[in-house]
């Protein structure tokens, strides 16, 4: 069983000294300014196409009249993006406002909430996008699915209403790879600025709304959380939460003029209970609007996508350019880290039953050593800090040597604790072939053999 710890709760930990959690500062790689519109509504959906290179779609409203439109860039690596001045002309747009239209208008007040890739679905449906259409007349917001097979040409599937209720941005759509279902991050309701959950596996039936993450008495006064940008990540899913601070906060009113909204870091283990990290904004803290809109991953890094302003919330129809789509990026599971400065840091995992392959840890320090101890009856050391080969320098996935010890194969099925000693820096995961267990069941695993079956906690 392959297992990632990415976050180090201290409920997975035997060990914790000297060590202080840390975000990592997400650095930006790029922006793309549409030149013309405007792009502050959330936006910044990157799919990426069939031929390998990638479209992102996003919002954009005139300077003259605050008119939305659905607009398209593309881009050869993901990161640096132009617009595709072929869009409109290759979707067959009647009158488009600009040659980078993508989609005819939606009717007024309506917005796309998502758009991702399906791998899963038949080639007609590879692409998908969520929408929030409004009907004036019922005042209540209908959320639709539009297919697509290429990313340019999309249609209405009459059928399908993803939420039962009706939400508007801002939300998110990922696969959930370990339990096999597709969870959409919505508001519950049109103007409920929550977090809710929506799961479904075959995309024509849905999960009612499901309440996921509400402010506490930790935030701010006033807070309201505007929405959630998800992401599958080996086993874990990580949230970016728009956390938005009103201003006007002595008036008896809606809450949406002034202030500013960011987002911070939180995940779960089975995308239904959530937990925050160290409420503070991970990426696009300098601006006063930030709305992360899509979460990509590659081999190294993890990208962000979102959409900035320098104007406060409510400004949604400014008359000059004054917003942007910023892209992010952080080394490849770079979220959190524990950190060592002065004295040396040790970090310990609980009993894990090991399957034999390669212990790999995420780190960046002058000097590191690892151990693992064996307690499948009394403890003994079968791999020492003292014999191990120390590292120093940055790696993602670092594989500890040991002068007397080629592999760990003579190791599988034991109970180990994996043990890891740094001297200034930092750690942010640990992987392998092995399963991390609670107190009882490594009881039970040392006098019956048994391994839970449990997934998500």
């Amino acid at each position: 069983m392959h297992s990632l710890d990415l976050f180090f709760d201290d409920t997975r930990l035997f060990k914790r000294h000297a060590l202080t959690r840390e975000y990592t500062t997400a650095e930006e790689a790029a922006v793309f300014v549409d030149g013309t519109m405007n792009t502050c509504l959330p936006g910044g959906f990157v799919l990426k196409q069939p031929d390998g290179t990638f479209r992102i779609i996003y919002h954009g409203t005139e300077l003259e009249n605050g008119k939305l439109h659905i607009l398209t860039a593309v881009s050869a690596d993901g990161i640096h993006f132009e617009k595709d001045n072929t869009a409109a002309a290759a979707a067959g747009i009647k009158s488009p406002v600009a040659p980078n239209q993508l989609l005819d208008d939606l009717p007024p007040a309506s917005e796309i909430v998502n758009a991702f890739e399906d791998p899963f679905a038949a080639p007609e449906a590879r692409y998908k996008m969520l929408t929030a259409i409004f009907s004036d007349e019922e005042q209540r917001l209908y959320n639709r699915l539009m297919i697509s097979a290429d990313t340019l040409h999309w249609q209405l599937v009459p059928t399908v209403i993803w939420h039962s209720r009706g939400a508007e941005p801002v939300g998110s759509c990922c696969y959930d790879s370990a339990r096999k279902r597709w969870f959409i991050a919505s508001r519950p309701d049109w103007g409920d600025r929550r977090i809710a959950g929506v799961w479904t596996t075959d995309w024509e039936t849905f999960t009612p709304p499901k309440l996921l993450l509400h402010p506490d008495s930790l935030d701010d006064e006033l807070v309201e959380f505007y929405g959630m940008c998800a992401a599958d990540c080996d086993g874990y899913m990580i949230g970016l939460l728009d956390c938005y601070t009103p201003g006007q906060k002595e008036l008896l009113a809606h809450k949406f003029d002034g202030g500013k909204v960011s987002c911070e870091l939180v995940y779960s283990k089975d995308g239904e209970n959530w937990q925050r990290t160290l409420r503070r904004p991970f990426a696009g803290e300098n601006d006063m609007m930030f709305f992360p809109s899509a979460i990509r991953a590659d081999e190294n890094y993890h990208y962000i996508y979102g959409s900035s302003t320098s104007r406060e919330h409510g400004d949604f129809k400014p008359k000059e350019l004054c917003s942007q789509i910023r892209v992010f990026r952080t080394p490849k599971n770079r979220f959190i880290a524990l950190t060592a400065a002065g004295e040396p840091g040790t970090l310990a995992l609980r009993e894990c039953v090991w399957n034999g392959g390669k212990l790999l840890w995420n780190l960046k320090a002058e000097k590191a050593t690892a151990a693992i101890y064996d307690l499948t009856g009394p403890q003994k050391t079968v791999a020492s800090h003292e014999d191990c080969i120390a590292f120093s320098g940055d790696l993602i996935a670092w594989e500890p040597q040991w002068q007397n010890r080629k592999n760990l194969d003579d190791l599988k099925g034991k109970l180990l604790v994996f043990e890891l000693r740094i001297e200034n820096g930092s750690v942010w995961s640990v992987s392998g072939n092995y399963q991390l267990l609670g107190t009882t069941e490594a009881f039970r695993f040392r006098q019956f053999g048994t391994i839970p079956t449990r997934q998500g906690f």
